[in-house]
């Protein structure tokens, strides 16, 4: 994906995962609704999946654009709110060049990261009613079927603490509460590693504790 970002050179990215398919309108439909929105940071399309299910999001079935900052915030962090992939969104290229935007090489989850990354400078969301994205579900071989839990874990837990570095004033609490539920379900499931599990439970006596404050 950095890659394909240093080589682009249009208006806008679009990120497509390989082992996934996109419809015949996917890019016309979304362009469509970028012309009508110039100013909107993300065009994000409507995901389904090969087991037919479909994503159902509150904001998209109710909302064509977001711009109140607040609930930008909580589309992009908070687990449960809206589609955390990176991919069937068209992204204002000089939105991700401007602010030297990167994806984290080399962990899982990558797109959450990124979420965190890029949440602090997006100002508004339009979201297209059209079907845009085919997810190939449950796909021998792909990342999130051959995932270790340790791995997951670990790079889970190095993107809340990178998140909490980059806090700003205006994002605080909602970025705290999109770490703790996040990290939260990770407890639920975490492996046999005293190394892991101490990190997690410094991460959330560190939430509780901010959370007095």
């Amino acid at each position: 994906r950095n890659s394909g970002t240093d080589a682009a050179t249009g208006d806008y990215i679009f990120y497509l995962d390989s082992d996934d398919l996109l419809f015949p309108n996917t890019i016309a439909d979304l362009m469509a609704l970028a012309e009508r929105y110039p100013h909107a940071d993300i065009v994000q399309g409507k995901m389904v999946s090969t087991n037919g299910v479909e994503a159902q999001y509150k904001k998209q079935q109710s909302s064509e654009i977001i711009t109140k900052k607040t609930e930008l915030l909580k589309l992009l962090l908070i687990p449960g709110e809206n589609s955390v992939s990176s991919w069937n969104r068209l992204y204002r290229r000089l939105l991700i060049v401007d602010n030297k935007l990167r994806f984290c090489e080399g962990i899982i989850f990558e797109d959450v990261d990124f979420n965190f990354r890029i949440s602090q400078y997006v100002n508004s969301i339009a979201f297209c009613k059209e079907r845009t994205y085919l997810f190939r579900a449950q796909r021998d071989g792909s990342i999130t079927n051959t995932i270790n839990e340790c791995r997951c874990a670990k790079d889970s837990l190095l993107i809340y603490e990178s998140a909490l570095k980059r806090i700003t004033s205006s994002s605080r609490r909602i970025t705290y509460r999109a770490v703790f539920l996040y990290a939260q379900g990770n407890m639920r499931a975490l492996p046999d590693n005293e190394e892991i599990k101490n990190g997690y439970k410094r991460l959330i006596n560190h939430l509780c504790d901010v959370a007095t404050l």
